[in-house]
């Protein structure tokens, strides 16, 4: 966004797993000039509303045991927030009880393997699917390419758009939570933090075809 002169639009409304589109800010964005990630899943009626208003898309999936270990890291600064005033907790579906923010960090875990990642591996399967159907102009990219060379990642996405290599600057990214949602970016920074009985339900979750396509480790 910043290396393009770009400013931010949001285009979804909803809550994780199931955003919906807003077909008018939809209209926003064909106008140009604005960039827009979203959490959005691929459902008929965003797969209908994408493929009527955009020509290309990028869809860009993770492990998600690292997605389930940077959740719950994530649920704890949204209940930290909500007693400021702000409860993102109700953008959460299930949110989580109350309670589990007063247990461990490993009951936590337990709790959203059971209730969250199911979500994440869902998520991604429909939209592997819809990749796989080759029905929609997609860029299917991983953070195991962004970790691998960030400039090369870069550059996948602005070729796939038609932009320049020239066009785009550099610009150096403060890497913390407030200024660029930062937290490790560890790739598998889940084998410390889970126990072995964790990663094994999670593994389980995800599913042996997941882990080969995108080559992540299944211990």
């Amino acid at each position: 966004m910043r290396g393009l002169g770009l400013q931010p639009l949001t285009v979804s409304v909803g809550a994780f797993p199931h955003y919906s589109l807003d077909v008018r800010q939809l209209r926003r964005f064909q106008g140009g000039g604005v960039i827009v990630s979203s959490h959005l899943d691929a459902s008929a009626e965003n797969l209908q509303f994408l493929s009527a208003f955009v020509n290309r898309w990028v869809v860009h999936v993770r492990d998600p045991r690292s997605v389930l270990l940077s959740w719950v890291h994530h649920l704890q600064r949204l209940y930290k927030a909500r007693h400021a005033g702000i409860n993102e907790l109700l953008l959460v579906c299930p949110t989580p009880p109350e309670a589990l923010f007063e247990r461990d960090f490993s009951e936590q875990l337990d709790w959203n393997i059971a209730n969250f990642l199911p979500s994440v591996v869902s998520w991604t399967r429909r939209w592997l699917a819809a990749y796989d159907s080759s029905a929609n102009n997609i860029l299917l990219t991983s953070y195991s390419d962004l970790v691998k060379s960030e400039e090369e990642f870069l550059f996948k996405i602005l070729d796939f758009y038609g932009v320049s290599r020239s066009l785009f600057k550099k610009i150096p990214l403060e890497r913390t939570i407030d200024a660029s949602h930062f937290r490790t970016g560890h790739p598998d920074e889940w084998r410390d933090s889970l126990t072995s009985s964790q990663v094994l339900r999670a593994t389980e979750i995800i599913g042996g075809d997941l882990l080969a396509r995108f080559e992540w480790p299944s211990a």
